[in-house]
């Protein structure tokens, strides 16, 4: 016999709309954070980036299958009069045998540098970039009419051959209570994958 619905009482289904609200918005931030629905959120116009990774490719001749490797986004400039929050970052269009590992933020004044590239298993790699903190779990903050003072990696590991390259460089931020994303030209390649002896 089927068990007769019961309907919630007036408090209780308050309570139960708030929870789901809740839940709902939450779901959206951590979604928007790892870059998995663009379309979630309206298309802003208050950043601008330069650098060499928005007006080339860049990358390596040849790479290792089983390595990682990461590459720099363009550095942003919000041209508002009002800061804004950068809450993450994505690369649009991810070949076959590349696998996204992170996209971590890094403060340049702590890097002391803007690297282009890194190869995770190079030793000889003076950038460290492994050994230095990671602000993408935080988002960071651009000041009005500002460059940021932070860059954002993706951090792609080889895990077979590669035919295409990454591109497409898309910036979540918040400003106020309202999310955008931009998306910008970017192209990174991993060249000619070799197999580990």
């Amino acid at each position: 016999m089927a068990t007769p619905a019961r309907s919630i009482p007036g408090k209780a289904a308050v309570l139960v709309a708030g929870c789901l609200a809740v839940v709902l918005e939450l779901t959206l931030v951590f979604t928007r954070n790892d870059g998995s629905t663009a379309g979630a959120t309206p298309v802003g116009q208050a950043l601008t980036v330069f650098g060499p990774p928005a007006s080339g490719a860049i990358g390596f001749n040849r790479v290792q299958q089983g390595n990682t490797y990461r590459f720099a986004f363009p550095i942003p400039h919000n041209t508002l009069a009002d800061p804004i929050v950068l809450t993450g970052v994505r690369i649009e269009h991810v070949p076959a045998g590349g696998q996204v590992i992170s996209y971590p933020i890094y403060s340049l004044n702590e890097v002391g540098a803007y690297p282009l590239s890194s190869d995770d298993s190079d030793p000889t790699d003076p950038m460290a970039l492994s050994t230095k903190r990671d602000f993408s779990a935080t988002g960071i903050t651009i000041a009005a009419r500002s460059d940021s003072d932070y860059f954002a990696m993706v951090k792609v590991k080889v895990v077979g051959p590669v035919s295409q390259a990454l591109s497409g460089c898309t910036y979540y931020y918040r400003k106020g209570g309202e999310r955008f994303h931009q998306t910008f030209r970017c192209e990174y390649q991993l060249g000619d994958v070799s197999t580990p002896p």
